[in-house]
């Protein structure tokens, strides 16, 4: 038996967080019965709101158990104001994504499970495994082998949010954000020792952890997508999409540079050119900024998919992040072309000019996507070529070989993986 638990939910329709879940999910069910276990807070609103349903059937039970103790503390004191909230949450002597949980809580965690003896448990991100360990300490969760999937490598997501944010922070935030970044590190160390086998998005992960840890058991696990390329339709007009998350930080950063810098020189040089913008979960303030800048808002829509069909060109300008981005990886599935932003393209295998047309400056994010809309038939190339670098690297059955030799090493010398 397999217990599965995650901080994000599983959802073959969500963001690229939630569509990674699903195809570990999956894949587990393959091997062995899986229970699912959903920790999540007040602010995790895709948690809150998912009512499970579409992981029925696969998982033979599934429970989602609020966790008060890891609230932050704008949530526990709605009266703090951004600043003073922000400063509470990263006084504890703790990282925010490894937190401490009280002991009744994990007692409640525990009560939820219908065994407390795995052959397997399967920890989505580093939180969950902090709780995995704290319950298997204290007795409440017993397991013969533990796998984790880091997902991003979260610390190295942060320290690069705080080269972009930290000059407009202040002193005693970029103070407290490093220290923030080093605890999560120090977390992130002990789960690569502790644990059976680690995944990550890329390559440069791996070889990043392998230095931590030239020991861990470290496996490249790619975000997949199963989605099929789709026909195309005619339009007299060039369209642009933006697909993302738009409660996500490097989302909405890149997403307001590109509003604010270049498609205001794409306007004026393109004639005839549409923004489309999809995405969960706008503020208020970003809607405004939307409908400011002359581009059409979707929110919180049921499938994307109409909206790939729809367009010519798919844009990622992102300028922090870690992992990699599940936009990409589905522009590259439908057949649609694409330009990005170096980190936008990082651990996705592009060749520039070949898969996608990279640059960074949003001038040149600007002439990238004006020369796209003037040429026809560098779309239609752009548009092809992906496809099969998709299906080689990011097709659902290298997410399931790599589970397999995560959960099952006897079968690892069997299966191609990077590791």
């Amino acid at each position: 038996m397999i217990l599965f638990i995650t901080r994000i939910p599983p959802n073959a329709n969500g963001h690229g967080g939630s569509q990674r879940a699903m195809h570990i999910l999956k894949s587990l069910a393959k091997l062995d019965t899986v229970d699912l276990l959903l920790i999540h807070r007040t602010q995790d609103l895709d948690s809150v709101q998912d009512d499970l349903r579409q992981v029925e059937g696969v998982a033979r039970t599934c429970h989602k158990v609020q966790l008060n103790s890891w609230e932050d503390p704008q949530t526990r004191w709605p009266f703090l104001t951004w600043r003073t909230g922000r400063i509470a949450s990263l006084v504890a002597p703790y990282s925010i994504d490894a937190p401490r949980v009280a002991t009744s809580e994990l007692r409640r965690v525990a009560a939820r499970l219908p065994v407390h003896d795995y052959d397997v448990v399967f920890a989505g991100r580093v939180t969950c495994a902090v709780v995995v360990d704290k319950m298997l300490a204290k007795g409440m969760l017993t397991a013969r082998r533990k796998v984790l999937d880091l997902d991003d490598v979260m610390s190295r997501f942060k320290e690069r949010e705080l080269e972009v944010n930290g000059p407009t922070m202040g002193r005693l935030l970029r103070f407290l954000n490093r220290t923030d970044v080093k605890r999560l590190q120090e977390a992130e160390r002990r789960a690569l020792g502790e644990w059976d086998a680690v995944s990550v998005c890329t390559d440069e992960d791996v070889a990043a952890l392998k230095v931590v840890d030239p020991e861990a058991n470290l496996v490249r696990m790619s975000n997949v997508t199963d989605k099929a390329a789709l026909s195309k339709t005619n339009s007299p007009s060039v369209r642009l999409l933006f697909v993302g998350s738009l409660r996500f930080q490097p989302n909405v950063h890149g997403l307001r540079l590109f509003l604010q810098e270049a498609w205001p020189l794409v306007r004026e040089r393109v004639s005839d050119v549409t923004l489309d913008i999809v995405g969960m979960s706008p503020s208020l303030e970003l809607r405004a900024e939307i409908e400011a800048a002359g581009a059409r808002l979707h929110a919180d829509v049921p499938s994307v998919e109409p909206f790939y069909r729809d367009t010519d060109i798919v844009i990622a300008p992102i300028d922090f992040g870690s992992g990699t981005r599940i936009k990409i990886v589905e522009a590259m599935a439908y057949g649609r072309a694409m330009v990005a932003s170096t980190i936008g393209a990082e651990g996705l295998h592009i060749e520039p000019g070949v898969h996608a047309l990279i640059a960074d400056e949003m001038p040149d994010f600007a002439d990238a996507v004006v020369r796209l809309a003037r040429d026809p038939a560098l779309r239609n190339s752009l548009a092809t070529q992906p496809g099969e670098l998709q299906q080689r690297f990011f097709s659902p059955q290298t997410i399931e070989d790599n589970i397999a030799a995560m959960v099952a090493p006897d079968r690892a010398a069997d299966l191609d993986i990077a590791a």
